[in-house]
């Protein structure tokens, strides 16, 4: 009996692993004909959402990379697949109902009021609810004070995860061996290691490890006003009880709201990554949101979600070469760095082929706008033809990160690589050239006596600044576009720029 229930397992596991290729195959292939076929791409998102969550990982993992794309097709599915981060399967009441009482050691009805308790969002992973939690004075018998209640989001992982997952690892693992031919990476387009998707998993499975993040990112921004990390108030491997911290998408704000949230963003990316070295590993635009600051009509804070994956190098010089590189559109150090990526078979003559790829980067980006996303193809159509090199995930990760960061200044119409435009536009590398006085009048605009926003940052990218002012332009980061007619406060004395040592 034994061996027969192994043997089904086995060919479960198998087909289950061929399903979740075979979409990967569809979403690689699909066409525009097909993105446009309603029924076709009704059924394939079905098929996605019913493969479990290693199924939706998959997908989600694929959307995300496709997100940095320009071209019609790729938006095209980013927009028809943008629920695939929220909206997965949807869990019993009775599920949640057995988690929470069982890890918190009560009843629901003791703990939250039930007539609140709604299904919000559900992830690959988990379910998240909105309710109000009763505080200890609600629960000493004072039920009738609105203000012994808080609001709460509550987060309880769907069942079967951790078995699923432990079910799917051994095929994993041979699928990281069939990596090693040349026709399935091709096929499938999955040119990083497969054991770190492994271990990504692992990490979220496991809520604790989104506390400790969370704990960090808290710690990391406690003073400062512009961005929210949600308090944790209650915890398990299985459940996260949070403060709930609503958002709008910086798509619902208007112009001038945008573009000031994107300095704020600015000021978050660059302290994750050369103050901190704590990087959110899964930064797409469903794990943040924008609120209104009380009293400011422009000015909105940055709300973080689901600190399950984190990114540190434990390396803070090269966190610094590799984002000073791409924002000072330095070609020649970026395309160092993009060198060391590189992992796997590093032989002598894999050596020489990483040398003419590089060559090839190179020469585009002496004739060519610093683009992200076109790096990214040319580093993926590398990869397909070589089945025994790979990328170091890290680096990657920032690398995919820097193209979140362009793909929102195109976004948002501070540029565009559209030739017929070029004269109303701004490329990448000229437009965060500029950025060092609008972080710095940022920062010393929104401190004060009691409060400073982002004060190491600041005194790093004022050092910068002191170093790189006889080459500094003077020009605005957003004012310096001509399509666009908001202007921010500089630093001003009179008409000139002051120092600002």
């Amino acid at each position: 009996m034994n061996f027969i229930n192994s043997l089904k397992s086995i060919y479960n596991g198998f087909s289950s692993l061929k399903a979740i290729l075979t979409n990967m195959y569809i979403l690689n292939s699909i066409t525009l004909e097909q993105l446009e076929d309603e029924a076709y791409m009704k059924t394939l998102k079905i098929n996605i959402l019913n493969s479990g969550c290693i199924g939706i990982k998959f997908c989600q993992w694929y959307i995300s990379h496709t997100s940095s794309n320009y071209d019609t097709k790729s938006i095209k599915m980013c927009d028809f697949f943008n629920d695939i981060f929220e909206q997965c399967p949807y869990h019993s009441l009775d599920h949640t109902r057995k988690i929470l009482e069982a890890d918190l050691s009560s009843s629901l009805e003791n703990m939250f009021d039930m007539s609140f308790f709604k299904p919000i969002a559900s992830g690959s992973i988990g379910q998240i609810y909105y309710t109000r939690m009763k505080s200890d004075n609600n629960m000493n018998g004072n039920e009738n004070k609105e203000d012994t209640y808080i609001e709460v989001a509550v987060k309880v992982k769907h069942p079967n995860i951790d078995e699923t997952i432990a079910d799917y690892v051994p095929y994993l693992k041979l699928f990281k061996l069939l990596q090693k031919n040349t026709y399935l990476r091709r096929r499938f387009k999955i040119y990083f290691d497969i054991q770190d998707f492994i271990d990504n998993i692992n990490l979220q499975t496991n809520f604790e490890n989104e506390v400790v993040h969370a704990n960090i990112f808290r710690e990391n921004f406690k003073d400062n006003k512009f961005i929210v990390i949600p308090e944790i108030l209650a915890y398990s491997k299985n459940i996260i009880i949070s403060r709930y911290e609503s958002g709008l998408e910086i798509n619902d704000l208007s112009p001038y709201q945008k573009y000031k949230t994107i300095i704020n963003l600015t000021c978050f990316i660059y302290q994750c990554i050369v103050i901190d070295d704590f990087i959110h590993g899964d930064f797409h635009i469903k794990n943040w949101r924008v609120r209104q600051i009380p009293g400011s009509i422009a000015d909105f804070q940055l709300i973080i979600y689901d600190c399950g994956i984190c990114i540190k190098t434990g390396n803070l010089e090269l966190n610094r070469n590799f984002w000073n590189t791409f924002t000072n559109g330095n070609t020649l150090g970026f395309i160092n760095i993009i060198k060391t990526m590189f992992i796997g078979n590093l032989t002598d003559e894999n050596y020489k082929k990483i040398d003419e790829l590089i060559t090839q980067i190179y020469d585009y980006l002496k004739y060519n706008k610093l683009n992200i996303s076109y790096i990214i193809g040319m580093l993926t159509d590398f990869l397909s033809k070589h089945n025994d090199i790979m990328l170091n995930k890290i680096l990657l990760d920032m690398l995919i990160l820097t193209t979140l960061y362009e793909n929102l200044f195109r976004k948002q119409h501070l540029l565009t690589y559209d030739s017929s435009v070029e004269e109303e536009s701004i490329d990448i590398d000229d437009v965060i050239k500029c950025q060092h006085t609008e972080i710095i009048n940022f920062c010393k605009v929104n401190s004060n006596g009691k409060t400073n926003i982002y004060p190491k940052l600041l005194e790093y990218i004022e050092f910068l600044y002191s170093q790189n002012k006889s080459k500094q332009e003077t020009k605005k980061l957003f004012s310096s576009i001509r399509n666009n007619i908001i202007k921010f406060k500089p630093i001003m004395d009179g008409d000139n720029m002051t120092d600002i040592d």
